[in-house]
């Protein structure tokens, strides 16, 4: 089964590429780089078309095939990775962006480090989202296991999430605490229900992955060309659902190639790469500029590059030193 499940990893590997050209590019928009063919706007549309949808489906999916078995350790280890690497990695942040001073796109203060890290501070709303995605649908699958069998209570979860992102206004003042988990919790919830089902030892043959291949370009041109009447988010998981079939089929024939163990490796420390990227870029952009060098591809070549490549490097660092815990890397 195991050669089966790689495209989950191959696709959180893709997904986390393009979290890193994604926050790259927009960077380079807020630094005022020319782009008079507004290439950085259409890279932003397609990716931010599902690449965060991505992410919270195959969260799901990992969740729904081994879900916490007791409070603790099994769920108190989960949320506890999530917030500490949040924690940690939050006030490096801040301590960059003030180190930068005026170079930085946002310039920061020392004082800012005084700040609680939650709500959660730019791109760390996902880990924040995500941790609470993982403790009420844990604690409900926990509470209800004794009437509910995992597919019958997937099920629930989907109608529940539905139902309350129909029914629920936030208040202004948990808007930033909770609103992106609940968004995102009917996409978590679709991915349960896969992680649960035997869908996920599913293998779509060529005919299957190519007609997935085929809605999901005409999809993400339709999302990138029109204002189509739906939430992203519902167009996201459309789009997600439509990729993971090939990224399912190619696992199959290619899993154990070189480029998609690669790929797959990315995937599992997306988290380092997540938590990090954002300041390799942000700091080569300044190096750049600051040496006069304006041209918008090699800015985001050199940036993706760096942006991946220093992660993966601090990662495998820390691994040596076994400081992964430590690092909030594990």
């Amino acid at each position: 089964m195991q050669h089966r499940l790689d495209w989950i990893d191959i696709a959180k590997g893709i997904g986390i590429i393009l979290v890193v050209l994604g926050h790259a590019g927009r960077g380079l928009s807020s630094a005022g780089l020319p782009d008079a063919d507004e290439f950085l706007k259409l890279l932003d549309e397609a990716i931010y078309a599902f690449h965060m949808p991505m992410f919270f489906l195959l969260s799901g999916v990992t969740f729904g095939m081994r879900p916490p078995a007791t409070v603790h350790p099994s769920l108190t280890l989960r949320t506890w990775r999530l917030f500490y690497a949040l924690v940690i990695w939050t006030y490096a942040f801040l301590a960059l962006r003030a180190l930068a001073g005026d170079d930085a796109n946002t310039p920061g203060a020392w004082g800012d480090l005084a700040q609680a890290p939650l709500p959660p501070f730019a791109h760390f709303w996902f880990l924040w989202a995500l941790l609470v995605n993982t403790v009420v649908f844990a604690v409900l699958r926990l509470a209800l296991r004794p009437v509910l069998h995992d597919l019958s209570f997937w099920l629930s979860a989907l109608a529940l999430a539905i139902a309350l992102n129909f029914i629920i206004t936030l208040p202004q003042q948990l808007t930033p605490w909770f609103a992106p988990a609940l968004d995102y919790s009917l996409i978590f919830a679709v991915g349960g229900l896969i992680g649960a089902s035997s869908l996920i030892r599913a293998t779509p043959n060529l005919a299957v992955a190519m007609l997935g291949s085929t809605f999901f370009v005409a999809g993400l041109w339709l999302c990138v060309s029109f204002d189509l009447p739906i939430s992203r988010i519902i167009s996201g998981l459309g789009l997600t659902l439509c990729l993971i079939l090939p990224l399912m089929t190619l696992s199959t024939y290619y899993g154990k190639s070189g480029w998609a163990q690669a790929i797959a490796f990315l995937g599992m420390i997306s988290l380092a790469i997540y938590v990090m990227h954002t300041m390799f870029s942000a700091g080569l952009r300044i190096l750049l500029l600051n040496a006069g060098i304006h041209d918008l591809s090699v800015h985001l070549i050199l940036g993706l590059a760096i942006g991946i490549l220093g992660p993966l490097l601090a990662y495998l660092a820390a691994r040596r030193l076994k400081l992964l815990h430590i690092a909030g890397l594990a």
